[in-house]
């Protein structure tokens, strides 16, 4: 492992799971400084087996352990790397697992944490984004992260494209595709559209469904989100979904809490009758949803979304709920 003069802690967690053979794995690094952006580069590849991604969070006094340290003058920061060192501009289970890491075994607390974010391409151009904040409830640790931008319809040209090559790579046809969406990510502007949301029926087997990876990267989306409601009602899951990125080699995510910063609120705003069942009141009279929902991936996950019906341009927000274990540290 790379070296450096600060004392840190590192460990690998699966996240959105309560088995070890599930969920997804993500390191985590924790110092009193932020690492270099060559320091974090190196050290995201050297932690990629088995971690898809490195959250890296800092603070001065967080390996202290100090009753009463104050993290809100400066607030710890959190970045992330993919397995292959890229920058990462926002990363659902990777937050997930250094949250769960820092609150159970470092700082030992239940208490709320809120980090500082920050992303860039390179050294030059990183910069806070925003805010994430922490919370727990009994065996669940929570990410507050902002929603994502509401998506767009798209062009006739997407559209065949879509159906084309979505079609040509599962196998099923056109008939079985319910909707299809253009999908902005949370951490982008809004004229980004880097993804594409498919929904599909209900009989399709999603977790069976096999893909043809060569033929799904030749969409221009980055990212896609596959997506279908129950053949019939749970009571533990609204909807399940699989999420690709074959463009950038990581050609399933297993457990993807930031896709769901946009699928949660797009099922709800798209079917706000199936989704009355899961509204909460706020204190200030206001909606809140706690939806429930699957990934039936090759290693599976479960997670909830806590999602305040306000997409990101209103200032809108998404909790990410779920488990997770530790698998190693060192």
């Amino acid at each position: 492992m790379s070296d450096t003069d600060q004392a840190k802690k590192v460990a690998v967690l699966t996240v959105f799971t309560s088995e070890t053979a599930k969920g997804n794995a993500a390191a985590v690094v924790i110092t009193p400084e932020r690492l270099s952006f060559a320091e974090r580069t190196k050290l995201g590849v050297e932690l990629a087996d088995p971690a898809t991604a490195t959250a890296f969070i800092s603070h001065p006094t967080l390996l202290q352990q100090l009753d009463g340290a104050d993290f809100t003058s400066p607030r710890p920061t959190i970045s992330w790397t993919r397995y292959n060192g890229q920058s990462l501009p926002l990363c659902g289970h990777g937050t997930a697992a250094g949250v769960q890491y820092l609150l159970q075994n470092v700082l030992k607390t239940t208490s709320n944490v809120t980090f500082d974010y920050y992303f860039g391409d390179t050294a030059e151009t990183e910069t806070v984004r925003g805010t994430i904040l922490t919370l727990t409830e009994g065996v669940k640790f929570g990410v507050d992260l902002p929603a994502a931008h509401p998506g767009r319809d798209l062009t006739p040209e997407e559209q065949t494209e879509v159906e084309s090559v979505f079609c040509s790579a599962t196998g099923l046809s056109p008939k079985d595709i319910v909707a299809t969406v253009a999908s902005i990510s949370g951490y982008n502007g809004p004229g980004l559209t880097t993804n594409v949301t498919i929904q599909i029926k209900p009989s399709v087997d999603l977790g069976a469904l096999k893909l043809d990876y060569d033929k799904l990267s030749t969409l221009r989306f980055r990212g896609i989100f596959v997506t279908s409601e129950w053949p019939e009602h749970r009571a533990d899951s609204a909807f399940r979904s699989r999420i690709f990125f074959p463009k950038t080699g990581l050609l399933e995510d297993n457990a993807c809490g930031s896709a769901h910063t946009f699928l949660v609120p797009w099922w709800i705003s798209t079917y706000p009758a199936k989704f009355e069942s899961y509204a909460e009141k706020t204190e200030d009279g206001g909606p809140r949803y706690r939806v429930p929902a699957d990934q039936p991936s090759p290693l599976g996950a479960k997670m909830e979304i806590v999602w305040d019906g306000k997409w990101r341009d209103e200032g809108g927000r998404c909790i990410l709920m779920g488990e997770g274990i530790v698998l190693k540290e060192f």
